[in-house]
């Protein structure tokens, strides 16, 4: 196997839906440009849906409450790459080549979540997405989560506020 560039830190807890396309989100991931495993932090009593593909690794919490940040922090422990990507279990890249676009995006900056479907809604699943990528930063919709870049050591209050292109 080859050495994952990015880690993908996954939270999972509970009862949520996300355990119901989290297969799907798995094979999105690992179908990327990038080389990346996906390391997902279990919170306690969470059933896992079977995940057959050695680049996925589960790190399960022992016990405490079920949150996700502990559960990223679990599982960014364990993680072997250079680069985290810390999302969600219902949370899809779009396009094969999100990671490069997000590494080229943060080169020296914390990239928050450019380019995304959400799988999981109040009403359920989602399953009728078409997932392509983006002509361009500009191009998001309502169903895409917002592009914002940070500088960690940018002063100016900028940070989290969502990109131009």
């Amino acid at each position: 196997m080859l050495e994952p560039r990015v880690s993908v830190v996954l939270p999972l807890f509970g009862d949520h839906r996300a355990t119901q396309v989290l297969p799907r989100v798995c094979r999105a991931w690992l179908a990327q440009d990038v080389p990346c495993e996906i390391v997902i932090g279990v919170g306690p009593d969470t059933e896992v849906p079977d995940l057959p593909d050695d680049r996925i690794r589960l790190v399960f919490a022992d016990q405490g409450p079920s949150a996700a940040g502990p559960l990223r922090n679990l599982a960014a422990a364990a993680a072997r790459g250079s680069t985290f990507y810390l999302g969600d279990a219902d949370i899809v890249p779009l396009g094969t080549d999100y990671l490069t676009r997000a590494l080229e995006l943060g080169r020296d900056r914390v990239v928050i979540q450019p380019w995304l479907y959400r799988l999981v809604d109040r009403s359920g699943t989602r399953d009728d997405l078409v997932l392509e990528n983006p002509v361009s930063a500009a191009s998001a919709t309502s169903t895409r989560a917002p592009m914002a870049a940070c500088n960690p050591s940018d002063r100016s209050g900028s940070c989290g506020r969502a990109a131009t292109a």
